[in-house]
C-alpha cells in the first residue's frame, strides 16, 4: 500500500493531493499506474474544457468523461435546445453545480463564436483545452455542412489560439479537432462531408507547425463509423447523383463502433499525444497514430499470389501510411488480363512514373510458362 503526497506550490498557495495505491504487488505495475494517474491529474483533473457540439452524440460523451476524470469545469457550446438543457441539469445533479456551463452558440456564425469565446475568457478566465467537435452530416445541406464542419473548426481553433497562445500573452493549452476516417480517405458516398473532414485535417496539420511560438498543442482525432445519430439514414443524406453501388457492403467495409471506444481514444490522445498527433479510432480497435511521410507517392503491386499480395499491401500501409500501397491480382502471363490490370493500376495511381518489371519464375519442366512470365 502506498500513500503519496502530491503537493503543488503556486506562490503562497499550496494545493495538496493524495494518491492512495492499494494492492499492487509489482513495482513496474505500480510505476505505470502512478504515471498514468499523474498524467490524468496533469492534463485532465482540475483543467477547464470547452466542447463545441457538447450537448449531443460524441460531444456529450466527451463531456461526461471529462467530468468523471476530474475536470474542473466543462463548457458546452451548442445550439439552444430544451433537450440539451435537460441533459445539463442531469449532469449537474450527477457531478455538482458549477462544473458545467452551457452557452448557446451556432459555431458557423462568426459573431456568435467571437462573443462566446470572449465571454468564456472574461467570466471564466478561459479554458485549458478546446475540443472542436461540432459537426453535421448531410450533403444536401452542403453550405451548412461546410459552415459547421469547416468554418466552425477554423474559427474555433483561431479563437483558441488567440486566447491561449503564448505569442498573445496566453498560457498555452491544447486544441483537439475532430476529423474522421473520411478525412484520411475518399468516400464517394458522401463527397461534401468527406471533403469537409479533409479540410479539418489539413488545417490542423498546418497549425501544428506553430507550437514553438504558441505553446498550444494541436491534436486531431479521426473516429471511424460510430453509433450516433450522425450516421442515421445515410442514403437520404447523400446526393442523388451518388451511385447506389457505393452503399453496397458499406457496413462490412466500415464496421461500426460504440462511442466508448472513441472516448477512450480521446483520453489517450490527451494524455499521450505530442503536438501534431493524428489518431484514428475505428472498428472497436485500440486507437493508433497516423504517420504522414514527407512523400505521398503510391505504389501498385501486381501479382498472381492474391493472399500474399494483400498481406504485403497491409504491411506497407501500416508502416508508411494509409493507402500508400495498392494491390491488383493478375496473371501476367495472360496478355488480356495483364493489359486490363495495367490500365486499371495506372488509372488508380493517376499516372505512372516508374515501372519495375520484377516478376519471374524458374521452372525448366514448364519452359512455356517460364517464357510467358519471364519474357
Amino acid at each position: 500500500l502506498f500513500l503519496i503526497n502530491l503537493s503543488t506550490h503556486d506562490g503562497p498557495n499550496i494545493e495538496t493531493k493524495y494518491l492512495l495505491v492499494v494492492g499492487i504487488k509489482n513495482e513496474t505495475n505500480c510505476c505505470n499506474f502512478l504515471l498514468q494517474n499523474l498524467k490524468i491529474m496533469d492534463r485532465i483533473q482540475n483543467k477547464s474544457f470547452l466542447v463545441t457540439g457538447g450537448g449531443n452524440g460524441l460531444g456529450l460523451v466527451f463531456v461526461q468523461r471529462f467530468l468523471q476524470d476530474g475536470a474542473k469545469i466543462v463548457v458546452i457550446v451548442d445550439l439552444e435546445s430544451k433537450s440539451i438543457a435537460v441533459r445539463v441539469n442531469e449532469l449537474e445533479r450527477e457531478f455538482g453545480k458549477g462544473r458545467i456551463v452551457y452557452l448557446h452558440c451556432d459555431v458557423s456564425n462568426v459573431q456568435q463564436m467571437e462573443e462566446t469565446f470572449a465571454k468564456i475568457w472574461n467570466t471564466l478566465n478561459g479554458v485549458d483545452v478546446v475540443i472542436n467537435n461540432a459537426g453535421i452530416l448531410n450533403d444536401w445541406k452542403w453550405e451548412q455542412t461546410i459552415g459547421v464542419n469547416v468554418n466552425g473548426v477554423v474559427q474555433g481553433s483561431l479563437l483558441a489560439l488567440k486566447y491561449m497562445g503564448k505569442h498573445n500573452g496566453g498560457k498555452g493549452g491544447t486544441i483537439v479537432n475532430i476529423s474522421s476516417i473520411a478525412g484520411l480517405d475518399v468516400y464517394p458516398t458522401l463527397p461534401v462531408y468527406c471533403s469537409s473532414k479533409h479540410a479539418v485535417l489539413a488545417f490542423s496539420r498546418c497549425l501544428q507547425e506553430n507550437f514553438e511560438k504558441t505553446g498550444v498543442r494541436v491534436l486531431v482525432l479521426c473516429p471511424g463509423v460510430t453509433r450516433t445519430s450522425l450516421i442515421d439514414d445515410l442514403e437520404e443524406k447523400s446526393l442523388d447523383l451518388v451511385d447506389e453501388k457505393h452503399f453496397e457492403n458499406f457496413e462490412d467495409r466500415n464496421p461500426k463502433q460504440s462511442t466508448e471506444y472513441v472516448v477512450k481514444a480521446m483520453i489517450k490522445l490527451l494524455l499521450k499525444g505530442p503536438n501534431g498527433s493524428v489518431w484514428v479510432s475505428e472498428a472497436q480497435k485500440p486507437p493508433y497514430a497516423v504517420e504522414f511521410p514527407p512523400y505521398r507517392k503510391v505504389i501498385a503491386m501486381i501479382d498472381i499470389e492474391e493472399v500474399a499480395g494483400k498481406e504485403a499491401m497491409n504491411v506497407l500501409n501500416a508502416e508508411f501510411g494509409r493507402n500508400r500501397a495498392v494491390f491488383f491480382h493478375c496473371d501476367v502471363a495472360n496478355n488480356a488480363e495483364f493489359d486490363n490490370t495495367f490500365k486499371k493500376a495506372v488509372k488508380t495511381l493517376g499516372g505512372l512514373e516508374i515501372l519495375v518489371n520484377n516478376v519471374g519464375v524458374i521452372n525448366e519442366n514448364d519452359f512455356g510458362k517460364a517464357i510467358d512470365v519471364n519474357v
